[in-house]
């Protein structure tokens, strides 16, 4: 399975100029994702798909030390990929007693 998903990185990636809807088909298929791709999510997830890409692409161009790629969260926007990473600091409500506070 790891060797499918490096052989389809690298096709992903040598392909990142083709058509945007052909990419994202390519995306979805060797990434297995679990949405149907004419679905409201799957619409959804092309859109952010789009944005990251733009990302990638804008970031390349720079010809910088290192070059971003498409992965398997190339679908994801910030937030669901830290929760889903487990780096999402969730804000806890405390409450502040004034009483303590006052002078």
């Amino acid at each position: 399975h790891y060797e499918h998903l490096l052989i389809g990185k690298k096709l992903l990636n040598d392909s990142i100029n083709i058509p945007e809807k052909e990419l994202f088909k390519l995306f979805h298929f060797i990434f297995d994702k679990q949405y149907l791709i004419n679905s409201e999510i799957g619409v959804q997830k092309y859109k952010i798909f789009l944005q990251n890409l733009s990302i990638i692409k804008s970031h390349n161009r720079k010809n910088l030390s290192w070059k971003m790629t498409i992965d398997e969260f190339a679908d994801m926007e910030d937030n669901e990929f830290l929760n889903y990473s487990g780096l999402l600091i969730k804000k806890s409500k405390s409450k502040i007693n004034t009483e303590e506070n006052n002078y």
